[in-house]
């Protein structure tokens, strides 16, 4: 859809490590990565996973054996993203700032949501898409 807001809940087993939301506007693709304490969108122009404006400290560490939700809602004027509840960034943008060109967490339609896993077993309990305006369609 054109705007939407992608929902999952995840347990880590280890304190360590990262969870991946992947996601798309207008075919464009970028990840809202949420690290240990650090959580940001990547593939932006303006820089990388070590410094980027949408980076913050979260409020809390991640920790293992805890249930997490993570809403993103994706907007045509920017993104939020939330975790537990709470508001943790919210991205002002046109999506120009995005850099299609670097994603190595890349789906191979950059049109699709996803989400992905890094250093630790994650047990995803679910995963939901509410369609804002406009309507997806699925890809498999």
């Amino acid at each position: 859809p054109k705007e939407y807001d992608f929902r999952i809940e995840f347990t880590r087993s280890k304190t360590s490590g990262l969870v991946i939301q992947n996601l798309s506007k207008d075919g464009i693709p970028f990840i809202w990565v949420m690290q240990d304490n650090n959580y940001l969108f990547l593939y932006l122009k303006s820089g990388d996973a070590l410094s980027n404006h949408t980076k913050v400290k979260g409020p809390g560490l991640l920790k293992a054996g805890v249930r997490y939700t993570s809403v993103v809602q994706v907007r045509r004027n920017g993104v939020k993203a939330f975790m537990n509840g709470q508001l943790i960034v919210d991205w002002k943008t046109d999506y120009k700032d995005v850099n299609p060109d670097v994603p190595y967490w890349a789906l191979r339609d950059r049109s699709n949501l996803g989400i992905g896993v890094g250093g630790t077993d994650t047990v995803i309990h679910s995963a939901d898409i509410v369609e804002v305006t406009g309507h997806g369609s699925k890809s498999r």
